[in-house]
This record gives structure tokens, sequence and C-alpha cells, in this order.
């Protein structure tokens, strides 16, 4: 993986197999899924994410599907600022809230 900003230097590149390396992501650092994954329904990472880099390597991420028509900020990511994601299929997601509403 090439380091694209330079907040990344220095910094190893944290491989993700499984729904549990995901729900591990933590801001600052730079990760790569080395495989498709498949989440459970409801599936969200909570809170803000910064300056992560994400690489899917041309990976899927299947299984996402949130139903919360109440909430604003719902997606796979309910905030991700500064951040680079690349690569990465999310298949066919489902996902319904009030605003600022994505897969991502």
């Amino acid at each position: 993986m090439n380091v694209i900003a330079p907040y990344f230097v220095g910094k190893s590149v944290i491989h993700i197999r499984d729904e549990n390396g995901l729900a591990s992501m933590t801001s600052g650092n730079q990760y790569v899924l080395d495989n498709d994954i498949t989440v459970s329904p409801g599936f969200t990472l909570n809170g803000i994410l910064t300056t992560i880099l994400l690489d899917g390597a041309g990976h899927k991420i299947f299984g996402i599907s949130v139903d919360r028509t109440d909430t604003d900020y719902v997606g796979l990511f309910s905030q991700i600022d500064g951040s680079i994601i690349k690569n990465l299929v999310i298949f066919q997601p489902s996902v319904t809230g009030r605003e600022n509403v994505g897969a991502l």
C-alpha cells in the first residue's frame, strides 16, 4: 500500500480479516482488507473516525443492513473526517436513517 497522506508516515498497515477487525478500527491508522467480509445485521462503526486510510484492496463488505429511521449519520461509518477509503465494494447495502445517510 502506498502512503498517501503525511500523517500516515511511519504507521504500520493493520490487516482486517473479519467484522471484529472492522470494529477495532481507530482514528489515525491505516488499514487494508485481506478478504471479503460479511457483517452481522445492524453492524455499524459507532463514533467519528478521523484520518484513517482504508484500502479495500478490491474486496467486498456484505450484509450491511441498518434501519434507524430516527437517527442521523447512519451507515457503515457514522462519520469519517479527513479520511481516505479506496478500492472497497459495499455489496447491496440497505441503510435507512433520518439525515446524512449512506452505505459508507
